[in-house]
């Protein structure tokens, strides 16, 4: 039979503490809505503050850790909707380990006002084969906040915020299948619209995932007189199997890390020879999408090689970061950037590059920091 639900509170606190001696599995969650069935719903309403601390110990077996779980199955409705949220998760121990801040698994999960999201897993035992992410929007998911956005996480693999389903197959033709019979997962994090949002840790958009940081509309429109609307972002920006990824910078804000849209995977030889990244769950067999969007009072850090689709704006791409050579590989370019580069004359292999694919009749500007 359906069974709807809907439930509205006024603020909620959850403190949780589980642990397991013996060989066995934990599930504990802060906050959990579940539809399950055609035309199922379940709400669950929170207007004012929600402060939610969940720990888990185990010293084998598979730990299951959520601040926050929104779940659709079977054609389900599933949605959370917050105020701001205050999310400390922690694991200790385990052999197989899911420790989320929010994740929208099919459902839906709605932020607007502040989001403080910090997740720790201590002594895991397989860093690269363990699920320790900040946000995380799978099989159809929805994650959308409206605010300031301060995320953390330690112990993993420092992985902030994931899009993408699993246990998906190339087709016999070679291709990927199509995203929208497997769901398309979103991740919305509108920080503009708050005050000063610090990320650590990576961006990762896999099969069917869909990130944007920051709305592209509005980027150069904020003060930063008062820290309105900025974001410092500390990780790279990845992209594979067809993932979307799009960071919108405001100014003021600083983005520290590396892009890569895995370019050379659509490479038949490319994905004979195993194109793998362990931050992915699967193999890399397709490129996906890096959009950067930098307004002017923006920087971007470059550390390392990295390659972007589409480069927008009239921020700054610094690339003197390294001791090395630092480079962006650019699929698109547009509006007025500025390159700052270190050059070495007698030795090429540690000055800093560029390379563009595309071009634009709009000026860019190159600024050698090393030139005195």
């Amino acid at each position: 039979t359906k069974q709807d639900y809907i439930i509205a509170l006024k603020s909620i606190k959850v403190n949780t503490k589980v642990k397991n001696e013996s060989n066995g599995s934990i599930l504990s969650a802060g906050i959990v809505s579940s539809a399950v069935g055609n035309t199922a719903k379940s709400l669950i309403s929170v207007n004012e503050l929600s402060d939610i601390d969940v720990k888990v110990e185990g010293i084998t077996g598979c730990l299951k850790v959520y601040g926050v779980n929104s779940t659709s199955m079977m054609e389900g409705n599933s949605e959370i909707k917050l105020s701001d949220v205050d999310i400390y998760t922690n694991t200790i121990g385990g052999e197989s380990v899911e420790n989320v801040g929010i994740k929208g698994d099919a459902g839906i999960v709605n932020v607007i006002g502040k989001a403080n999201i910090s997740v720790t897993a201590n002594d895991l035992q397989d860093k690269k084969n363990n699920k320790v992410y900040g946000l995380w929007s799978t099989n159809g998911g929805n994650i959308n906040v409206t605010g300031t956005t301060n995320i953390s996480t330690s112990g993993g693999q420092e992985i902030a915020v994931v899009a993408g389903t699993e246990g998906w197959e190339l087709g016999e033709d070679g291709k990927l299948p199509v995203v929208e019979e497997n769901g398309i997962n979103t991740v919305n994090l509108n920080y503009q619209n708050g005050a000063g949002s610090d990320i650590k840790g990576d961006i990762i958009s896999g099969y069917g995932g869909n990130i944007t940081i920051g709305n592209a509309d509005g980027i150069s429109t904020l003060s930063t007189r008062n820290n309105n609307g900025t974001l410092t972002l500390t990780g790279d920006a990845l992209s594979a199997n067809g993932g979307k990824l799009s960071i919108n910078l405001t100014s003021g804000s600083t983005w520290t890390g590396r892009a890569d849209d895995y370019q050379d995977a659509d490479l038949k030889e490319q994905v004979e020879s195993g194109f793998f990244n362990p931050k992915f769950s699967h193999d890399i067999a397709a490129s996906g999408t890096v959009k950067v969007n930098l307004a002017q009072g923006a920087k971007w850090n470059v550390t390392g090689q990295s390659w972007v689709t589409e480069l927008d704006g009239n921020g700054v791409i610094n690339l003197t970061n390294g001791e090395g050579s630092d480079a962006v590989h650019i699929g698109t370019v547009k509006g007025n950037n500025t390159f700052v580069v270190n050059l070495k004359p007698d030795g090429l292999d540690t000055s800093d590059m560029i390379y563009v694919k595309n071009g634009t009749n709009e000026a860019q500007t190159l600024q050698i920091n090393n030139r005195d």
